[in-house]
């Protein structure tokens, strides 16, 4: 971290990120810090400053900006997300921690009104992302399937890989009495396929989430992969921005779940669901195709992902949405919302 020293007067840093176009991440490799993490972690809040700062920084999705004020005086940043993603406002006395969701446009204000020390920090953040799974069927043009190896956590067997079940967007979730989940990597998806001849486990793990963290999972036989996918409403326009593939499996839960609601916000807009039983747990795998050859070693290993079943309270009208994956371009329909995936430890 970096310390900074202000004396008693107020500092206003306005931060504003203009929209840019997102590159691929390369499968195993990390991006390094965006200009504006590299420009927060430099000094140039030293010293003795009023009036307005203007910036125009790129920050890429998923960054973390970290600000900790150790000194008595009382001082705050206050912002919100603006230009096409939800404003969410917030203000903090003593300490802030903010997750930046896109390369989109934020406005940040960082007032010091009293002598304060700030240790503040910028980088790439390990939180996982949250999603919500929709069902799919009316594949254009029909994917026929293909044999390949999986690589996870249990290991590595032949399975065969079918048409697309299932849709992952991104979601932010609440749950009452809590705050909400930011939608970290917006258009980070995965679409997920049916997967058929692989063993069954019989193995018991016991996952650590915002759930729950005395229950046991049943591990069963796999029965989905699900790989990074762009989306678009008309055209394909992009190629997936994120590479982490998962393996997932059937689960029986021990004990069930007590049902909650939560308020889910994803790309389809804002509803409300029951989180039910736990139904899948995915994680993180390398697919090894006959033809294509190896996606290489997942760049998050850890971020394993536990599906809840969901019951939506609120009307989903379907809609065509046009992908693309390592398997190819296709157009799908997303319908009936099914489950709530969350980061776990397992």
């Amino acid at each position: 971290m970096v310390m900074r020293t202000g004396a008693a007067a107020v500092v206003i840093v306005a931060v504003a990120l203009a929209i840019a176009g997102a590159a691929a991440r390369p499968a195993a490799a990390a991006l390094p810090l965006s200009a504006g993490c590299e420009a927060l972690n430099a000094p140039f809040l030293d010293g003795t400053y009023s009036g307005v700062f203007p910036f125009s920084l790129p920050f890429h999705p998923g960054e973390r900006l970290t600000l900790i004020n150790d000194a008595a005086g009382e001082s705050e940043f206050r912002g919100g997300v603006a230009d096409g993603f939800p404003r969410r406002e917030f203000r903090w006395t003593t300490s802030f921690i903010y997750e930046f969701a896109a390369e989109a446009s934020y406005h940040l204000e960082w007032v010091t009104e009293f002598s304060s020390n700030w240790q503040v920090d910028c980088r790439e953040s390990t939180t996982a992302q949250h999603f919500q799974g929709y069902d799919v069927d009316g594949e254009e043009p029909d994917f026929h399937g293909e044999t390949a190896r999986l690589t996870d956590q249990f290991g590595s067997e032949t399975v065969y890989v079918g048409d697309a079940r299932m849709w992952l967007t991104p979601v932010a979730s609440t749950r009452a009495g809590h705050p909400s989940d930011l939608t970290l990597r917006p258009d980070n998806h995965l679409k997920c396929y049916r997967v058929t001849g692989g063993a069954r486990l019989d193995r018991l793990v016991r996952p650590a989430n915002r759930f729950t963290t005395t229950s046991e999972l049943l591990v069963k036989e796999p029965n989905r992969f699900c790989t990074a996918a762009a989306r678009s409403d008309g055209v394909v326009i992009d190629r997936p921005r994120d590479f982490q593939d998962y393996k997932c499996y059937r689960v029986e839960e021990r004990p069930a779940l007590h049902e909650e609601v939560v308020e889910l916000r994803d790309q389809f807009g804002d509803r409300h669901a029951v989180v039910r039983r736990a139904e899948q747990l995915c994680t993180p795998a390398e697919l090894e195709r006959e033809t294509e050859g190896s996606t290489g070693a997942p760049p998050r290993p850890s971020e394993d992902l536990v599906c809840y079943g969901i019951r939506e309270l609120d009307v989903f009208d379907p809609r065509r949405i046009f992908t693309v994956d390592q398997f190819g371009f296709q157009s799908i329909r997303v319908f009936d919302p099914l489950v709530l995936c969350v980061p776990s430890n397992t």
